[in-house]
């Protein structure tokens, strides 16, 4: 059975397959494999079967996407301020 179908009164999905976690994030397997092998992602193994919490997931991209509002308002604040030549100088 797939993992993203729930299976369970809820209806919520508790962990993901790698392959049906690319899927559902869009991330490629291999970025996956990465990300499990850095630390970046938790995964457990289950009788030989590596799943990805939906919990792990759902913090991995809400962290990316704090990480790009953080880029986002940093070029902001560097180009309503000085050119980012004179900052690097600043330095």
């Amino acid at each position: 059975m797939s993992t993203l179908t729930p299976d369970h009164a809820d209806g919520e999905i508790l962990a993901y397959r790698l392959r049906d976690a690319a899927r559902a994030s869009g991330l490629g397997m291999t970025t996956l494999y990465r990300l499990r092998k850095a630390g970046t992602l938790r995964a457990v193994r289950i009788r030989g079967r590596v799943l990805i919490p939906a919990d792990a997931l759902r913090a991995l991209i809400a962290g990316a996407a704090a990480a790009d509002d953080c880029r986002s308002a940093a070029v902001a604040q560097m180009r309503s301020t000085r050119s980012w030549r004179s900052l690097l100088r600043l330095q």
